[in-house]
């Protein structure tokens, strides 16, 4: 055992939300989006995800951080 297990730290680490918003830009597959994801500034390929249709990215990057977590907020 590792000594973090040993003193049972970080043991609730494995139940923290590791959802992100992210933005389509595109498919890979069938059943596979590409998604931007910007305030990381990276594209991940993924087949789980949830789509609000009626929101659209406005092209501004400023404030992305409040508006992140407002939506975060709004899915729980």
């Amino acid at each position: 055992m590792t000594k973090d297990a040993q003193l049972k730290r970080n043991q609730q680490n494995k139940l923290n939300p590791r959802a992100e918003i992210g933005y389509l830009i595109g498919y890979d597959s069938i059943n596979i989006y590409r998604i931007w994801i910007p305030h990381t500034g990276k594209v991940i390929s993924t087949r789980d995800v949830i789509f609000n249709e009626t929101k659209f990215f406005n092209g501004k990057r400023t404030d992305l951080n409040a508006e992140l977590i407002a939506e975060m907020d709004t899915l729980i």
